[in-house]
């Protein structure tokens, strides 16, 4: 961060960034990004049919990587009821659909390519447990999004990604899709688990990711 003795208070987006970028603890602040939870919560989450994974993001190099999608596809092979959603569109599209085509599955896989951000919550709604495969990771609004909406959220412990879980059983060493997909699968089978997940998710981003909360910090 430039610095200045005319700054009263430095603000960062995560305690990762934080960690990795501050340096005075007496002039700062983690104040996370505010989101509109309730417009996420607004979708029927009777559309779960407990075997959707999926994941909603801008398919680029600058979070994601061509691996990025191993770890549904594991999760699909290990699980015969599992389908796959992947929001997004990118460059990294043509590879994620390659590697599902050579695994077999694009019964089993829907790419949606780019969509409106009004029909997100629909699609959110539709999600059992939400991935978030990145190698790097701020903050990571498209997990509050999936959170606020009761999905369940697990990732690779990279950035911002394990605070914002909070689970440190939900995460994976990057890059080792095997075990996000050993963290994916018996969640799935799990729904007493899902249900406790949820709701301490919708609690915790209540308390800290709302707009409500931002501007309060």
């Amino acid at each position: 961060p430039f610095r200045s003795p005319k700054i009263a208070r430095y603000v960062f987006v995560s305690d990762y960034v934080q960690h990795e970028f501050g340096g005075d603890a007496n002039l700062e602040e983690v104040i996370y990004p505010g989101s509109n939870l309730s417009f996420f919560a607004a979708g029927n989450r009777d559309a779960d049919d407990g075997n959707t994974i999926g994941m909603v993001y801008r398919l680029e190099r600058d979070k994601l990587d061509d691996n990025a999608i191993d770890a549904f596809i594991l999760a699909v092979q290990r699980r015969p009821r599992t389908r796959a959603v992947i929001v997004g569109g990118g460059s990294l599209l043509p590879e994620f659909r390659r590697r599902v085509a050579a695994a077999g599955l694009d019964a089993r896989f829907e790419f949606t390519n780019y969509v409106a951000y009004v029909d997100l919550p629909a699609l959110y709604a539709g999600m059992t447990v939400f991935v978030a495969p990145v190698w790097k990771e701020s903050f990571g609004q498209v997990s509050i999004f999936a959170r606020s909406a009761g999905v369940r959220v697990v990732g690779y412990a990279i950035g911002a990604i394990p605070e914002i879980v909070a689970d440190p059983e939900l995460v994976a060493p990057f890059p080792d899709s095997g075990v996000l997909a050993d963290i994916i699968v018996p969640l799935l089978d799990d729904p007493a688990a899902r249900a406790r997940i949820s709701a301490r998710n919708r609690e915790r981003a209540g308390a800290f990711y709302s707009v409500a909360a931002r501007v309060d910090r």
